[in-house]
């Protein structure tokens, strides 16, 4: 799985760094936890990513 972009539900994301935690991120209100675990999404705490980076996630081509 790409840890910066990838599909759910038939819609395109993106990871974008963040240090706003949770804020903003499209899965703020779902199970995000749950979906890493099973591997559906990739992960946004940067001790678990390869790059280390802190991410959330956005859809592709969504406004900011």
């Amino acid at each position: 799985m790409n840890e910066n972009e990838f599909e759910y539900e038939g819609k395109a994301f993106i990871a974008v760094d963040s240090d706003a935690g949770c804020y903003g991120c499209y899965f703020e209100q779902k199970d995000c936890c749950g979906l890493q675990d099973d591997r559906i999404i990739p992960n946004c705490f940067g001790s678990r990513r390869q790059d280390k980076t802190e991410v959330m996630f956005t859809e592709k081509g969504a406004d900011k």
